[in-house]
């Protein structure tokens, strides 16, 4: 692997891939206008290149090294990317609504909208990366995402004990495969 972090290039662009499929699905099912929304390719880089850095950070705190090749490296667990994708992904402004092409909808679609790149980075970390379906306290922990402040570490814990408490989705995505599949572990 020439790349080495925890977060390779090619393996952002699979999650960036699969973030703005999440989106484009919760647009679809809330029926919005495609045309509506805008995903912003720069803000998507730059919030998983910031995760990158978080990633690495955080093996340098454990290990002493950076990158994932030293000797006694077990993996970070899934919690962690996790709650370090989805700090990122809710940060950054990724995801833009254009006001006046939903102006005509109903009201309840307004009040969502707010909420649009929230709810779609929860979805994808639970069914892209958990690959579980989301709790029934989730409507909690995206208000807490979304107008209150969640650090990174704690959005690990919590997720860490999601993936161990929720139902498995037997889903396959980019995150089963390797070198993606020996960096990151249940917990």
């Amino acid at each position: 692997m020439s790349d080495p972090t925890l977060l390779p290039v090619d393996l952002q662009d699979k999650l960036a891939e699969s973030f703005v499929e999440c989106v484009l699905e919760v647009v679809k099912a809330w029926q919005i206008p495609y045309d509506a929304v805008h995903v912003s390719s720069r803000e998507l880089a730059l919030a998983l290149r910031e995760c990158q850095k978080d990633l690495d950070i955080l093996l340098y705190r454990r290990a002493g090294t950076l990158g994932p090749t030293h000797e006694g490296f077990d993996g970070v667990s899934i919690g962690k990317l996790a709650g370090t994708l989805i700090f990122r992904l809710s940060r950054y402004r990724i995801v833009h609504v254009d006001e006046k092409a939903i102006e005509s909808l109903p009201l309840e679609i307004h009040k969502r909208v707010s909420k649009l790149q929230e709810v779609a980075a929860f979805r994808f970390i639970c069914e892209d990366i958990l690959k579980i379906k989301p709790p029934r306290t989730h409507p909690e922990l995206l208000y807490l995402l979304s107008r209150r402040h969640m650090n990174q570490e704690m959005l690990g814990l919590t997720l860490d004990v999601f993936s161990e408490h929720c139902s498995r989705l037997k889903t396959q995505t980019s995150v089963d495969k390797p070198p993606f599949s020996t960096f990151y572990k249940r917990a």
